[in-house]
């Protein structure tokens, strides 16, 4: 599983899995009752989707390559994320070389950890020693370019959180989901049962936070902050996958952490 996870990230191709997950990142940021995404709604979408290297300078000349209008369709979304990852991955490279103080060309250990913190990630322990043991091939406790990307690639399949942290998330998950009819069935968990399902994973600290969350998604009006994004009728509760629900858990564990 983990090897066809890895292939998948040889290149900056749209895998299957990743369209998937942009699609639904799309809907949830997507002006009600339209089919495009405003303009100044792109960083929030794409922090959203985890991505950490958001600023202005980066993404609207990239906006500005895709279209000179303020709205952007799926496909012209689609098109800007086709030039947004490689973009990303040449400033992850500019990143990781600054954090190489003598130029060798790997960053240790300790360089890799404050440069996650640097970059607004949260290294818990447990998920940098799952992810090292798979990035680390060389086994010298240092990290090159290509070991880094892979490091990401596996710090971000699951949010940020280790393969044991995922289980009792699903296991939560599951207790508050319901699974849909017909032939693509699925757990899917109500935007009612939200905060309560964060609340049993986090504690109850977190209580304002996910109340916010579930209160914007029980509107059905999506998450988009755009003035513009107003809709003109009543929006549908919304309801999440395990994969949007990790994301949710990961927008939880940050805003706590900030607090």
């Amino acid at each position: 599983d983990m090897q066809a996870f890895l292939a998948q990230q040889g290149d900056d191709d749209l895998s299957e899995e990743k369209l998937q997950r942009l699609q639904t990142a799309f809907r949830r940021f997507k002006v009600p009752d339209s089919m495009d995404l405003h303009t100044g709604d792109v960083i929030g979408l794409l922090e959203y989707c985890g991505h950490v290297l958001t600023t202005e300078d980066i993404v609207q000349p990239i906006i500005k390559e895709v279209t000179t209008y303020d709205y952007l369709d799926y496909d012209e979304f689609i098109s800007f994320m086709e030039r947004f990852i490689p973009r990303e991955k040449e400033e992850f490279r500019r990143v990781f070389e600054k954090y190489d103080e003598d130029n060798s060309g790997e960053i240790s250990i300790l360089e890799l950890k404050k440069m996650l913190s640097d970059l607004k990630f949260i290294p818990i322990q447990a998920m940098l020693k799952e992810a090292l043991l798979v990035a680390d091939t060389s086994g010298n406790g240092q990290l090159d370019f290509p070991e880094f990307v892979t490091f990401l690639a596996v710090y971000r399949r699951y949010e940020g959180f280790s393969t044991d942290e995922v289980d009792e998330i699903r296991k939560i998950f599951l207790r508050y989901a319901t699974t849909s009819e017909g032939p693509a069935a699925e757990a899917l968990l109500s935007a009612e049962h939200l905060a309560d399902a964060l609340v049993q994973i986090f504690g109850v600290h977190v209580a304002d936070i996910v109340e916010s969350m579930q209160t914007k998604l029980k509107s059905g009006q999506g998450l988009q902050k755009s003035s513009l994004g107003v809709s003109t009728s009543n929006g549908k509760a919304e309801s999440l996958s395990f994969g949007e629900f990790l994301i949710f858990a990961r927008k939880t564990r940050e805003a706590a952490m900030e607090k």
